[in-house]
């Protein structure tokens, strides 16, 4: 049986890998959907975290005492609470769908139900500082490998595995393609703005780096020169 230690490392490690996948001169939101099944356990765990620039300000967790999508910057507390009340009926109606995707690729897998299995979800967008669209990204991964992915073009799809084979190009052209190019494009960046005015002080902040040398020589004479830069924001080098 499977360690579902190791499912949370996984998890956390690809959280990190896309966190640093948008380039400098820039800024992004992403969100990311992970539906968790244990052996014994019909109605799973559904966790959704939205990150902006590697800050969360967002969240959701089906396990958690505190019903909801809750904030998780200081900043979204500005937010009405008809905000809220949607984010939640959205992640509610995301929790389902997520758990029929996992047991049907269970299912077509031919994996154990007895044991465990995740599903991620992960989509965002990327924007110049002047707000322009630069890019978004959309991929359904199964035990960590990609599966189904958006490409760059939004416009065609990429699939890996037994389980991507099986959904034919018919099903992902036309509407569902649309859908997301559409999102990306346009929802997805006017809550990305949303977010850098609701959070401006943080997010559009610039702190100048703390720098840290030091200088070591060996008995042979070699001299090694390291130096850091720390605390610095943005994170762009």
């Amino acid at each position: 049986m499977r360690n579902p230690g190791h499912f949370a490392v996984l998890c956390l490690l690809l959280v990190t890998i896309d966190l640093l996948q948008y380039c400098a001169g820039s800024h992004w939101l992403k969100t990311f959907k992970t539906v968790i099944m244990e052996p014994g356990i019909l109605e799973g765990r559904f966790i959704q975290v939205s990150y902006v620039d590697s800050i969360q300000f967002q969240g959701f967790d089906s396990k958690s005492e505190t019903a909801g999508m809750q904030p998780r910057a200081a900043w979204m507390k500005q937010e009405p609470p008809e905000y809220w009340k949607n984010e939640t009926d959205q992640a509610l109606s995301s929790s389902l769908t997520g758990r029929r995707t996992l047991i049907y690729m269970v299912t077509e897998n031919n994996n154990k139900k007895n044991d465990y299995h995740t599903l991620q979800e992960v989509f965002g967008c990327n924007v110049a500082h002047d707000g322009s669209f630069l890019g978004g990204h959309y991929g359904l991964t199964y035990y960590g490998y990609d599966y189904i992915i958006l490409n760059e073009d939004l416009n065609s799809w990429t699939t890996e595995g037994k389980v991507g084979g099986k959904f034919t190009p018919d099903q992902k052209q036309g509407s569902v393609t649309d859908i997301w190019r559409t999102y990306l494009q346009g929802k997805c960046i006017e809550r990305l703005l949303r977010c850098l005015d609701l959070g401006k002080e943080t997010l559009l902040r610039s702190d100048a780096p703390r720098t840290h040398v030091t200088h070591k020589v060996t008995p042979e004479g070699n001299v090694t020169l390291r130096c850091w830069a720390l605390g610095f924001y943005p994170s762009d080098i």
